[in-house]
C-alpha cells in the first residue's frame, strides 16, 4: 500500500481497516526469511533504526517478529523518545499488526507480549496502540489456564506493572491458576516475581500466599541472595513479617549478607524501614556491604537505601558521604522520584552536602517540566527543610506553577510548594494573585487523604502567603472564623496540632483586626487565639538555636553598653515570641527595668507607649539564613515584621557580620552603630 493510500485508510478507519488487515497478513514468509528479519530487529540499536526495519519488512512479520519488535521497543530509547514513538506511522502499523496476530498467539507468546508492554510503559492514545493493548488483554484472559508456572509469574509481574493490562478478572484467574499449579513453583526467580506482583497489586488472598510460602520454604536453599532480598521486600509490603517464611528469610539473608548487590541491600533496608525494625547489627552489616560495593548501586538503590536509613534513624557519616559521592556520578540517570527520595533523606538527616544539593537542583531543573506534582513538592519541601536556595530552581518552579492554575494541584502538593516559597522568602505576583480566586470549600472537598488533614493544609498555605506578605481576603476571612476553626478541631480529632496552632497565631498577628472589609470578630475567637499564643510561646522557647559561644560573646560586649541588671536574655514578649536579648530605655536614652506586660489581654494590639523605647536584640546564627546567601529565611523575616509592628526596635546581628569583628572595640562600635547611638553614650 502506498504511503498516500495508507494515510487515507488511517483517516477513514474503520472503513478501510479490513483492507489494511488483509494486506498485512496476506502472505506467510518463508521460515528462513523470518529468522533473518528477527536478527535485523535484534541488532537495532535505536528506535529510529527499529522503525526503519519495521517499515521495510512489516508485511513479512510473523508472530515472533512482532513480539521481538515490541521487546526491542521496551528496551530502546529514553522516555521522551518513546513518547514520540506514539506518533510514528510505522509504529502505528506495527501495533495494528500485533492486534491482528494476537488471536493466533499462544499463551507463551502473549505472556512475552504483555511483558514488553509493561516494560515499555508507553502512554500512547492512538487507536492502533489502544487496540493492541485491548487485544492482548482479551487473549491473555482466555489463555491464562494454558500458561506454565514460569509464564504465570511473568504475566503476573506484567499485569502488576502496567495499569492498562490490569483487570480484577485477570488477577483472580492468575491467582487461581497459581494455586492449582502450586507444586510447580520451585525457583527463587518465580517466587520473587510472584510476590513482587501481588504485593504491588496489594492482593489479599491467604490461600495464594500459603501456597507460595510453602514452596519458598521447601526450595529456599536454591534462592539467589538477590531473590531472597526481593521476596523479603514484598513480604514487608504485604505486612507478612510475622510468617515463618519471613523469619527463614531473615536468617538466610543475614548468613549470605556479604553477597548482596546494591539493589539487594536497598531492598533489605527498605523492608526493615517499612516495618520499623531498627536492627543495628543488621544495619551495620548492610553498611559494610554498601561501602564495599557502592559502585554496584544504581540510582533507585541509592535513593531507596538513603531514605531507608534515615527512616530508621540510622546515620553514619562515612556511609552517607559514599552514597553522595556515587549519586553525583549517576545523577543524570536519576528519575524524578529518585531525586526526590535522595534529597528528602539528606534533608531529614540535616546532613547538607552542598555539591550534592546543587547537583540535585540542576538535575531537577531539567526534569521539572515533566515531573509528577508529588515529586515536585517533595523536592521543594526538602530544600525548604534545610533552607537550601537555588535561584534558578526557584525561577523554574515559578514558571511551572504559573503554567497551571493552582486549583489543578492537589492540596498537599500545593501546600508543600508554597511552604518552600515561604522559607525561601521568594515568589512572584502572578502566582500570589491566583490565591485571590480560590474556593476553600473546593479545596476541602477535593483533598485526598495524606499525612495532614485538609484544614491543616489550608492553614499552611495561608501561613505561607502571610510570610510572603500577602493576605488573600477570602482565605483569611474563612480561616479566621469560628466555623472553620471548629471544623478543623473536629477533623483533627478534637485538638489542633502544635504546628497548626503556631501558624494560626502568626496569621492572627499579621491581620489588621480593625479592617471592616475582612469581617473578623476578635471577641469570638479570643479564647482560641489565647490558647494558640500559649502553644506558640512554648514552641518558640524550645526552638532557640543560636550558638552558645556567639550568644555569650554578644552579651559580654553589650553589657559594656547596657548595664547587665537591665538586660534580659531569652525574654518572652506578650506576643509569644522569645527574643535573644531585650532591654528598655526611657525618653532620655537611659536603660531602665523592663515593664511587665505578660498579663496583657489585647494580644494583637501594639504595646502602649509608656514613654519607653523597647529594644530586641536578635543574635542570628546560620539557621536564620538561606544556605547559599546572606538572605534571611521567610520565617525570620516574619518575626522581625511582627515585632516591629507591635512597637519594638529590632536589632539583628548576623553571624557573618559578627565574625568579621576581630577586636573588642570593633564589636562595641558595631553595637553602638546598630543601636543608632554614639560610642560614648550609655557606656558603663
Amino acid at each position: 500500500m502506498s504511503h498516500s493510500c495508507y494515510k487515507y485508510a488511517i483517516n477513514r478507519w474503520p472503513t478501510y481497516y479490513l483492507a489494511i488487515s488483509k494486506r498485512l497478513i496476506a502472505t506467510r514468509p518463508p521460515r528462513g526469511e523470518v529468522v533473518k528479519i528477527n536478527r535485523e530487529i535484534i541488532s537495532c540499536n535505536s528506535l529510529k533504526e527499529l522503525m526503519e526495519v519495521t517499515q521495510l519488512h512489516l508485511q513479512d512479520f510473523d508472530n515472533i517478529n512482532v513480539i521481538t519488535a515490541f521487546d526491542r521497543v521496551s528496551r530502546l530509547g529514553r522516555k521522551q523518545e518513546r513518547i514520540r514513538l506514539c506518533n510514528d506511522r510505522a509504529f502505528a502499523r506495527l501495533c495494528q499488526l500485533g492486534a491482528l496476530k494476537s488471536e493466533a498467539m499462544t499463551g507463551h507468546n502473549l505472556s512475552h507480549m504483555a511483558w514488553s508492554l509493561a516494560k515499555g510503559k508507553l502512554k500512547c492514545q492512538n487507536w492502533q496502540y489502544l487496540d493492541l493493548v485491548q487485544a492482548v488483554k482479551t487473549q491473555l484472559d482466555s489463555n491464562i489456564q494454558s500458561l506454565s508456572i514460569e509464564k504465570l509469574a511473568l504475566t503476573s509481574w506484567s499485569v502488576a506493572n502496567y495499569q492498562q493490562l490490569k483487570t480484577d478478572t485477570i488477577i483472580d484467574k492468575l491467582a487461581r491458576a497459581i494455586i492449582r499449579r502450586g507444586e510447580q513453583i520451585k525457583t527463587g526467580h518465580d517466587i520473587n516475581q510472584l510476590y513482587h506482583a501481588f504485593a504491588k497489586l496489594q492482593y489479599q488472598n491467604n490461600q495464594l500466599y500459603e501456597v507460595i510460602d510453602r514452596q519458598a520454604g521447601l526450595h529456599l536453599e536454591t534462592f539467589r541472595i538477590q531473590e531472597a532480598a526481593g521476596v523479603y521486600h514484598s513480604l514487608s509490603i504485604l505486612g507478612r513479617d510475622n510468617t515463618k517464611l519471613w523469619h527463614k528469610l531473615s536468617i538466610f539473608i543475614r548468613y549470605h549478607v556479604l553477597k548482596l548487590d546494591g539493589r539487594g541491600v536497598a531492598n533489605v533496608a527498605w523492608s526493615l524501614a517499612n516495618i520499623g525494625n531498627k536492627d543495628d547489627i543488621f544495619l551495620d552489616n548492610l553498611k559494610q556491604v554498601a561501602l564495599e560495593r557502592m559502585k554496584m548501586f544504581g540510582p533507585d538503590a541509592l535513593a531507596v537505601f538513603a531514605w531507608s536509613l534515615v527512616s530508621l534513624d540510622y546515620f553514619d557519616q562515612k556511609l552517607f558521604d559514599a552514597i553522595a559521592k556515587e549519586s553525583l556520578k549517576q545523577l543524570s540517570k536519576f528519575s524524578s522520584q529518585n531525586l526526590s527520595n535522595l534529597l528528602l533523606a539528606y534533608a531529614k538527616s540535616d546532613y547538607v552536602i552542598p555539591k550534592l544539593f546543587e547537583g540535585i537542583a540542576d538535575a531537577a531543573i531539567s526534569k521539572l517540566p515533566f515531573m509528577e506534582p508529588q515529586a515536585v513538592s517533595n523536592i521543594a519541601l526538602s530544600f525548604a527543610k534545610v533552607n537550601f536556595d537555588s535561584q534558578i530552581f526557584i525561577d523554574t518552579l515559578l514558571r511551572r506553577m504559573n503554567q497551571r492554575n493552582i486549583n489543578r494541584w492537589k492540596l498537599h502538593d500545593l501546600a508543600d510548594i508554597m511552604y518552600f516559597f515561604a522559607k525561601m522568602n521568594s515568589c512572584d505576583d502572578a502566582l500570589l494573585k491566583q490565591f485571590d480566586n480560590v474556593s476553600i470549600d473546593d479545596w476541602l472537598q477535593g483533598s485526598q487523604p495524606t499525612r495532614f488533614m485538609p484544614h491543616e493544609l489550608v492553614v499552611r498555605i495561608l501561613w505561607s502567603l502571610i510570610v510572603l506578605n500577602t493576605q488573600p481576603k477570602d482565605i483569611l476571612s474563612t480561616v479566621l472564623s469560628p466555623q472553620f476553626l471548629q471544623e478543623a478541631t473536629t477533623a483533627c480529632g478534637g485538638a489542633l496540632s502544635n504546628e497548626m496552632q503556631c501558624q494560626l497565631h502568626q496569621i492572627a498577628m499579621s491581620v489588621d483586626w480593625m479592617n471592616q472589609d475582612l469581617n473578623l470578630n476578635l471577641d469570638l475567637l479570643h479564647s482560641d487565639l489565647i490558647k494558640y499564643r500559649q502553644t506558640f510561646s512554648s514552641s518558640a522557647q524550645s526552638s532557640l538555636s543560636t550558638s552558645y559561644s556567639f550568644h555569650v560573646d554578644v552579651v559580654m560586649a553589650l553589657e559594656n553598653i547596657v548595664p547587665s541588671e537591665f538586660l534580659r536574655s531569652e525574654h518572652i514578649t506578650p506576643f509569644g515570641y522569645t527574643t535573644d536579648l531585650y532591654f528598655e530605655t526611657d525618653t532620655s536614652g537611659a536603660a531602665i527595668h523592663p515593664e511587665d506586660l505578660q498579663s496583657m489581654n489585647q494580644t494583637y494590639q501594639p504595646l502602649p507607649d509608656s514613654n519607653r523605647q523597647r529594644y530586641v536584640i536578635e543574635i542570628d546564627g546560620k539557621t536564620h539564613f538561606l544556605r547559599n546567601s546572606q538572605e534571611y529565611t521567610g520565617p525570620s523575616t516574619l518575626k522581625s515584621r511582627h515585632l516591629e509592628k507591635f512597637g519594638y526596635n529590632m536589632i539583628q546581628i548576623p553571624h557573618f557580620e559578627w565574625a568579621n569583628l576581630k577586636s573588642f572595640r570593633s564589636k562595641l562600635q558595631y553595637l553602638n552603630r546598630k543601636l543608632g547611638w554614639k560610642e560614648t553614650t550609655h557606656s558603663a
